[in-house]
């Protein structure tokens, strides 16, 4: 029924299927690149993102269990935060970005005992102060 894989930053206090997570169902996923599809003069490509300074990093997500009434059966899912991309990654033709986590922030992300919203929300700001590196990739 759902196909939710990214949840906009702009959008997770005010919709129903986030504003109940952001304040309780923090996550991290480690990555070390991300791949967008970028429009060119011959097509669709697909491009893969990375960062100039490091091979891992970790991005901020939120989670949630559901459970059937009938069944009890379990359904585990998340979403990556994105956000507005920073000028690179916008220069090369995508607009989004995943909301990116400082290293020092990633403890605080996940205990979500002492977050407000706005509090998780200031912690996904600040992208931009990274350095992207960028390729095509062929299938």
């Amino acid at each position: 029924k759902y196909n939710m894989y990214n949840a906009k930053i702009e959008c997770l206090t005010s919709k129903d299927s986030w504003k109940h997570l952001i304040s309780r169902n923090h996550g991290v996923v480690a990555m070390n690149g991300f791949n967008e599809w970028i429009s060119t003069d011959k097509g669709k490509k697909i491009v893969r993102f990375s960062l100039t300074e490091q091979k891992l990093f970790w991005v901020a997500a939120l989670f949630d269990i559901w459970i059937d009434p009938k069944t009890s059966e379990k359904l585990i899912s998340f979403a990556i935060i994105t956000k507005a991309a920073p000028a690179y990654i916008q220069n090369i033709g995508h607009n989004r970005c995943p909301a990116i986590l400082k290293k020092q922030n990633i403890n605080t992300w996940l205990d979500t005992s002492a977050l407000s919203q706005a509090q998780s929300i200031k912690l996904l700001e600040g992208h931009d102060d990274y350095s992207f590196d960028h390729e095509f990739t062929e299938f």
